[in-house]
């Protein structure tokens, strides 16, 4: 086969394709073999028919036809790889070989890949969370623990948030008590929201003796509740001195200097671990709120098909109709879509802006970094090298394959070359673990 590829205007491409007489012929006469197994024609068992009656009964003009739509697929995958061109779908077909002629042309007119803008790359930043933990974080934590160790205290004052209040709740609707709603002597800490939050509010406040009313809905009655609340007792935490004494009977630590430097040093890989994830988000974002081309509408509609079909067979795995999955999550179909739809403008707008970079920067993949990635690909599916390299270039995939590591050496370049800054605009520096190398970002733009 023989292809070669004209430009035209506005993402486009015309292929034109010429498969010779040996090589379409072969393919005719392999149909009308494969029609031969089950065509059905009397006086001949099936199987036996002979070649030369099975393409006078069918027609050597109606077995060129189905060739050509069951060959055209395969004839442009081909003429794309030969030509180089980026083709992202197919708009027009036209077969311009005679139906009696020996060989197959056609002209095929492709979509392609648009060239987005990406201007001011170069000066990327990104604010993060800092991931240097705070007093007031360290301090938060250090009275998590005194919480569990806290005693109650009664007071007369009116509670405040932290405290613990103890009431009798009377539920009833027009003056009919509704039992299932009633409870005695409940225990309740303010602020916390163990109660629906109209009244969790209303529980700042209050002293013994108070009462309170407030009409609110709850989950299997229709009409209002009506409330009232009888505060019966108002307690105060009384949390433990922070002392080695009380470390060494509360933690695994005699002192609490050594307490607290544990609960910094967890504190620093919790915050840097968010931070990296923050930075590596907001680096894409960036990258993709330069991009203001018109996104063309064949690549979103491919992405979602790929996203729903993807999520349709992890369903189907778990045996879970999509409709119980909506429902379990509380979605509408439209709002999934919605959802479905926005992923897929974002994911297709990210992956335009990397091959922008790719292009910018020269970022090139080496036959080094195809065996490197193709061994890992190799080594989880349990084959050769050779095997997994023969797969992907049997079903046409390597140069996806190819440009998915271009991908992510773009986005590592991204990484060591966008700036980063905390909330308050100061420079940060973060490590990032690479394969088996950890390395510094934020810092070459700093």
């Amino acid at each position: 086969m023989q292809a070669t590829a004209e430009i035209l205007e506005n993402n486009r491409a015309k292929l034109s394709i010429k498969v010779d007489a040996q090589d379409f012929g072969s393919s005719i006469d392999q149909a009308i073999e494969q029609a031969a197994k089950t065509v059905r024609i009397p006086g001949f068992r099936p199987g036996r028919v002979p070649k030369q009656l099975v393409e006078a009964r069918i027609g050597r003009a109606a077995i060129r036809e189905e060739v050509i739509r069951e060959s055209l697929p395969e004839f442009i995958r081909d003429a794309v790889i030969q030509t180089g061109v980026d083709a992202i779908a197919t708009q027009t077909v036209d077969v311009i070989s005679p139906d009696d002629a020996p060989n197959f042309e056609v002209d095929v007119v492709v979509e392609t890949r648009p060239r987005v803008s990406i201007a001011g790359y170069q000066g990327l930043s990104v604010k993060i969370e800092s991931p240097i933990p705070t007093q007031e974080e360290i301090d938060r934590e250090i009275d998590k623990l005194r919480n569990q160790f806290a005693k109650l205290s009664q007071v007369d004052r009116p509670s405040k948030v932290g405290d613990s209040v103890t009431m009798n709740i009377k539920a009833s609707r027009n003056d009919e008590v509704l039992e299932n709603y009633c409870i005695d002597d409940y225990v309740s800490e303010v602020g916390s929201k163990m109660l629906f939050e109209q009244l969790d509010d209303l529980m700042v406040g209050v002293k013994p003796g108070d009462i309170v009313k407030v009409n609110s809905t709850v989950p299997g009655e229709e009409q209002e509740v009506t409330f009232e609340v009888l505060v019966k007792q108002v307690d105060e935490k009384i949390l433990p001195d922070p002392t080695d004494e009380w470390v060494a009977s509360a933690s695994e630590f005699d002192k609490f200097e050594d307490l607290k430097s544990d609960i910094f040093e967890k504190l620093s890989k919790a915050k840097a671990d968010f931070a990296i994830e923050e930075f590596r988000r907001g680096a894409a974002q960036a990258l993709c709120e330069l991009v203001t081309d018109e996104i063309p509408k064949s690549l979103i509609s491919q992405e979602i098909q790929t996203r729903l079909h993807d999520f349709q067979h992890r369903l189907d795995a778990q045996k879970i109709p999509l409709g119980l999955y909506l429902q379990a999550t509380g979605q509408s179909e439209e709002s999934f879509i919605s959802t479905i739809t926005s992923v897929a403008h974002e994911t297709v707008r990210l992956d335009l802006a990397l091959r922008a970079l790719s292009q910018a920067e020269g970022i090139e993949v080496t036959d080094a970094d195809v065996d490197s990635h193709l061994g890992k690909l190799a080594e989880s599916a349990g084959e050769t090298l050779d095997a997994a390299r023969e797969n992907l270039e049997k079903g046409g995939l390597m140069e996806g394959f190819r440009f998915e590591i271009k991908k992510a050496k773009s986005l590592e370049w991204l990484e060591d070359n966008v700036r980063v800054l905390d909330q308050d605009g100061k420079p940060v520096t973060l490590r990032v673990q690479r394969g088996d190398d950890e390395v510094v970002v934020g810092s070459k733009a700093q």
